[in-house]
């Protein structure tokens, strides 16, 4: 009886915690009868107002995929320039090490003789 209980319990359980199966539905028909490729072959010609909406979406894609490239080209020649540039202030702050370690270079020659006289001056007032 236990394990009937025990049977049903977890039967129940793998029930709830699966659910059910879905139902099938199956898509809304369009206009109650169903279209295949077909079909479309039957509208017909396009209409002279459909034609120019046609056109015009041709022409604003010709036009975007123009406007694409001229913007690219202009990015690419501010790239260029760009770099130009970045080349210049490279080489302007690779100059202004060389005069950073000149001047210090030049202020420690100085600190050090300074130093070296007053050591010299040093041991002669300690002689004399």
């Amino acid at each position: 009886m236990k394990n009937l209980l025990n049977l049903i319990l977890i039967l129940g359980l793998a029930f709830i915690l699966t659910g059910c199966p879905p139902k099938e539905t199956t898509p809304p028909e369009a206009d109650g009868a169903s279209m295949t490729l077909d079909d479309l072959d039957d509208e017909g010609e396009l209409t002279d107002e459909q034609r120019a909406e046609d056109e015009n979406a041709k022409d604003s894609a010709e036009q975007r995929k123009k406007l694409i490239k001229e913007l690219a080209v202009k990015d690419l020649a501010e790239k260029k320039e760009l770099l130009v540039k970045k080349e210049k202030v490279e080489e302007a702050k690779e100059e202004l090490n060389q005069e950073i370690s000149k001047v210090l270079k030049k202020r420690a020659e100085k600190k050090a003789k300074r130093l070296f006289q007053e050591k010299i001056a040093d041991s002669i007032k300690g002689r004399g």
